[in-house]
């Protein structure tokens, strides 16, 4: 699991009740709270605990959300339309974003700036340094929504 968090690759840990619970004596618990205190100590606020079943919900949005921007016009007057079959919670796409412009959620405001990856939640982005892009995190919703750049 180390070298994948290293690598900044997904790394996801099963637990199996029966090897957890040993019978009543918990053995299995106790060797995987102290795992999850070494992952913890290591790797912080790069690490984010989830279930099964978010980690379902956000691959399955992730493969069948359909993601759409003209590229024919100047960055500035592109609208970026997301039609998702799934809602899915901190939700997280790149764009193109020149520093003279902030992604507006059409319906929801301009996203806040946040400066770490690990601060990314809802409704906020990170600029990528030296390049003109950034990374969208937000709860996204079944159905259709809308993002587009404007002014800072």
């Amino acid at each position: 699991m180390v070298e994948m968090i290293q690598k900044n690759e997904p790394a996801i840990m099963i637990c199996h009740w029966p090897g957890i619970y040993c019978n009543g004596q918990k053995t299995g618990y106790a060797i995987y709270k102290q795992v999850v205190s070494r992952l913890n100590q290591l790797f912080g606020s790069r690490s984010q605990w989830l279930k099964i079943s978010q980690i379902a919900e956000y691959w399955a949005a992730r493969e069948l959300t359909s993601i759409q921007e003209s590229s024919d016009i100047p960055i500035p007057q592109r609208i970026i339309e997301l039609r998702a079959p799934f809602s899915a919670s901190n939700f997280t796409i790149e764009i193109d974003l020149p520093e003279n412009l902030v992604p507006e959620f059409i319906g929801r405001g301009v996203m806040r700036e946040v400066n770490q990856s690990s601060l990314l939640s809802d409704h906020t982005f990170l600029r990528r340094p030296h390049t003109q892009r950034a990374a969208l995190c937000f709860n996204l919703e079944r159905g259709n929504q809308s993002i587009r750049r404007r002014p800072a």
